[in-house]
């Protein structure tokens, strides 16, 4: 049980950094934007993405697989499980969904960049 968790280090510290990089630049847009109430915004949209990624429960309807797929926390969620499953064969690394991530992350800078760009025009 200790080597795989010696193993999945590795893909562990991955996918947290490119999560936690991706979840913060999605996470700043509407903060930038409402500033006032940019706590509750947040918690209204990351509550049902939670439910619906696999993160607490399986999810079995396929819509909502669907649904969950094209957003950053189902990627998350089963790079994390591939890399602590004991049932995974070494290195553990899930590419499909450290790619997903990245594209999230590359898309949210973009966005970033923009509208910060947009707003410093404005002022």
């Amino acid at each position: 049980m200790r080597s795989h968790g010696r193993r999945s280090a590795p893909l562990s510290i991955c996918s947290r950094l490119t999560a936690t990089t991706s979840f913060s630049i999605c996470a700043m847009l509407p903060a930038i934007m409402v500033s006032d109430s940019a706590g509750p915004i947040l918690a209204i949209l990351v509550t049902p993405v939670a439910l619906v990624s696999n993160v607490f429960f399986p999810v079995s309807h396929s819509w909502i697989t669907d649904v969950a797929g094209v957003l950053p926390l189902k990627p998350l969620s089963d790079a994390l499980h591939s890399a602590f499953s004991p049932a995974t064969a070494a290195p553990g690394i899930a590419w499909g969904d450290l790619l997903a991530l990245a594209i999230w992350l590359a898309v949210g800078s973009a966005m970033m960049v923009r509208f910060l760009r947009v707003q410093a025009r404005a002022e």
